[in-house]
């Protein structure tokens, strides 16, 4: 008896399917990278943070290593807890962090620009 092969179209389903979850998977682990170096920035410690969360430390552990998702209301709960602003979320999701500008009602003077 002949093997059945899977028709080609679920063959290639999968493999987008296994691509998307790698993609994801890695995602998870950059943001678990930055959401930890947040918290040391922040001075924190994993059980001071989990304990202000009501969580175990292992779920912060495991979210920290990205071998757990974290849902939107969590993730904005994280952030509260550890006082982060806008920017520190920004890069937490985009690894990115903007220089800071200037604000135009800053009282600081622009530099003063001499003529050649």
């Amino acid at each position: 008896m002949a093997k059945k092969q899977k028709p080609m179209k679920t063959v290639v389903k999968s493999k987008v399917v296994e691509d998307l979850s790698e993609k994801s998977a890695k995602k998870r682990l950059a943001i678990g990278k930055r959401i930890r170096k947040l918290r040391k920035e922040h001075d924190l410690m994993q059980p001071e943070l989990a304990e202000k969360l009501g969580w175990g430390q292992s779920k912060v552990s495991k979210i920290e290593r990205g071998t757990i998702r974290l849902d939107l209301v969590e993730f904005l709960r994280m952030l509260e807890a550890m006082k982060c602003t806008k920017e520190d979320a920004r890069y937490v999701l985009y690894g990115e962090r903007r220089l800071e500008k200037r604000s135009r009602h800053s009282t600081e003077e622009p530099p003063e620009v001499s003529p050649s």
